[in-house]
């Protein structure tokens, strides 16, 4: 184990940590079981959702809806910071629309979106209306961060274009790219989730969640929403080794 790998565990420990001591304090400041479920109540319904093959069907129901929106997002916002950094046009026009997306307030476009399509593809489609001007932002940012001297020398020894590409810039961009794509990834799994509490979708986490809400089961809300954080850090903590990585074959 590589002394950043860790390190980046202790970081993770210590913020649990915190975050425990932290909900303990609240816990016992309340003395309310209804809003604050004690720890241990939350400890016994996550080994118990974590044992439940329902839980599972729902969960992979919910990362698919996550993965197709991702995968669609990643390829278009590729394909489009491509375009953009290539065109100093293409960046002025096409900016104006992420920015328009960035701005698109997520209730209200889910409402729309359930007007033209089902329940249970209207998640992908608000996912994929956040996650794409994050993923295209972060690959138009990685190639204008590709350092002139680079460019400056393919140039003067005519180094053919695919070999600029394999050679030079997925190099160059892949430690940022892998950082924020993890990023965007555990920003969709907790989008999807709310998105399918709104849209009231049967056989998913969100709808697991909105059932546990309506019935009041605090315990199971606290530990359903434990298991979502936990999932969202670890698609961070493994994104992040994966950069740490490509950034010390850079080097």
């Amino acid at each position: 184990m590589t002394k950043s790998v860790k390190n980046n565990l202790i970081c993770l420990f210590c913020g649990f940590l915190v975050a425990v001591v932290i909900y303990i304090t609240a816990y016992f400041t309340c003395n309310n079981e209804y809003v604050l479920p004690s720890p241990l109540k939350i400890l016994e319904k996550f080994f118990q959702t974590l044992l439940s093959l329902s839980f599972y069907k729902a969960l992979f129901s919910t990362l698919l809806r996550v993965v197709i929106a991702f995968i669609i997002s990643f390829i278009l916002g590729a394909i489009f910071g491509v375009l953009a950094y290539r065109y100093k046009w293409f960046s002025g026009v096409f900016g104006v629309i992420v920015g328009l997306l960035r701005s698109l307030p997520v209730l209200a476009v889910l409402l729309i979106i359930l007007l033209f399509t089902n329940r249970s593809f209207a998640p992908v489609v608000v996912c994929f209306l956040s996650l794409f001007p994050i993923i295209y932002t972060a690959v138009y940012t990685s190639l204008k961060g590709v350092p002139n001297d680079l460019k400056i020398m393919c140039t003067v020894y005519k180094i053919p274009v695919k070999k600029q590409v394999f050679s030079m810039y997925i190099p160059q961009i892949l430690p940022k790219i892998l950082l924020d794509a993890g990023g965007a990834f555990s920003f969709g799994i907790k989008l999807i989730v709310s998105a399918e509490i709104l849209a009231n979708v049967y056989g998913s986490v969100g709808g697991i969640l909105q059932e546990a809400s309506i019935y009041t089961l605090t315990s199971d809300l606290f530990a359903l929403t434990l298991i979502v954080c936990i999932l969202g850090v670890l698609v961070e903590f493994m994104a992040k080794l994966l950069s740490e990585k490509a950034e010390k074959r850079l080097v």
